[in-house]
């Protein structure tokens, strides 16, 4: 395989990788899966220290701790539409772990890791989830650090100054992983949003609203791989004939006219099975997947005859007809297949009906074979 195909696909899985960081849950998904898996190795480890050691109780719920880890990643891997279930899990391994460093353990190193909950809770449950379970092991804490029933269950005893510290330490880390967490998700809808609308003027023509030429050279490789050995992909090049003798005899206005009433046409016919884009000028693009040879004959037909039958009025109010050629290919991509041999093939079928006398549909009928990325297609 060529050092372009490599490169494409790095490409490919770059962007996607992007695209879905920008969707929360996929984004979610990957902090607790991660955070787990981590919680949990850390977990196992302690678990072969505190076995050499012989401290069974430490052991053990080290070793709960990293089990119920790794449930958490298995649960998280396979349930791709939620994160209810993990968010609980996580939620209670946590609240058992702060309970037994604050009761047992009896250090202020131990009770010092709780700091760490209202710092990352907000960014691994979300704000309120977040903000919920930091509450109640501040509640965990506060029983048990400040009164005398609470006292009464610890195995060792703080410090009153520790006590002190640890309260506003831990209520300071609440209060600052509560307003991170509200910046980066006021930040994160600004930002979507933002890109929302960057990515429509990119990718749409401002006349006909429909998708431009660098929304094909964007998502046309993505489409290649989905289909990659899996469905045939159909291309078509469509061009007005003798737009620019249209343009001459009744202006660019109803030049205009006509594409936008030629685009909303090709809309309903396309959408439904694909992507209709503005290629340039007077040409429009079609992709369509899961379409063999006939049935891309077939709705290339059916679009010239459409737009034949369409009838625009020019400014005296007569209506005027318009006809075009249809260039189209279908095929099986390959890993090594590049987006422009499709296209080629569909714009060189273009000029076979131009030639064949213009209002044509003309199929190109050849076949794929592996060529270097430095021969011409």
């Amino acid at each position: 395989m060529s050092k372009e195909v490599h490169s494409r696909e790095r490409d490919v899985q770059r962007r996607r990788f992007a695209q879905n960081m920008v969707d929360d849950l996929y984004r979610n998904r990957l902090q607790m899966s991660v955070t787990s898996a981590l919680s949990g190795t850390v977990a196992a480890g302690m678990c072969v220290v505190n076995a050499l050691r012989g401290e069974t109780v430490v052991l053990l719920v080290a070793l709960m701790f990293s089990i119920i880890s790794f449930i958490n990643v298995a649960i998280v891997s396979y349930n791709t539409r939620t994160l209810t279930v993990s968010y609980w899990l996580f939620s209670i391994n946590l609240v058992i772990l702060s309970t037994y460093l604050l009761v047992f353990d009896g250090s202020a190193f131990g009770a010092l890791w709780l700091c760490a909950v209202p710092a990352f809770s907000p960014l691994l449950l979300g704000r309120i989830r977040g903000l919920c379970l930091s509450a109640v092991i501040l509640a965990i804490l506060a029983f048990l650090m400040w009164t005398p029933w609470g006292n009464d269950l610890l195995q060792a005893q703080y410090e009153t100054a520790f006590v002190y510290q640890l309260t506003l330490v831990y209520v300071i880390f609440l209060a600052i992983g509560y307003w991170f967490s509200y910046v980066r998700l006021t930040t994160a809808r600004q930002l979507k949003e933002t890109q929302k609308q960057y990515r429509a003027l990119s990718t749409r023509d401002t006349l006909t609203g429909l998708y431009n030429r660098h929304w094909i050279s964007l998502e046309m490789p993505v489409i290649m791989q989905r289909c990659s050995g899996q469905t045939r992909l159909s291309v078509m090049i469509l061009d007005i004939d003798y737009f620019k003798k249209l343009n001459d005899s009744h202006g660019h206005l109803y030049g205009d006219a006509v594409l936008k009433q030629m685009a909303g046409l090709l809309s309903q016919i396309v959408e439904p099975v694909g992507y209709v884009c503005r290629w340039g000028g007077a040409e429009f693009a079609v992709l369509a997947e899961g379409l063999d040879e006939e049935q891309t004959t077939r709705l290339a037909q059916k679009i010239r005859q459409a737009i034949e039958d369409m009838k625009v009025p020019d400014d005296n109010g007569n209506p005027q007809t318009v006809t075009i050629s249809v260039g189209a290919v279908s095929m099986m991509p390959t890993a090594d297949m590049r987006p422009d041999y499709l296209i080629n093939c569909a714009d060189n079928a273009l000029y076979a009906a131009k030639n064949s006398g213009r209002n044509a549909v003309h199929y190109y009928a050849g076949s794929w074979y592996y060529r270097d990325f430095e021969d011409d297609v």
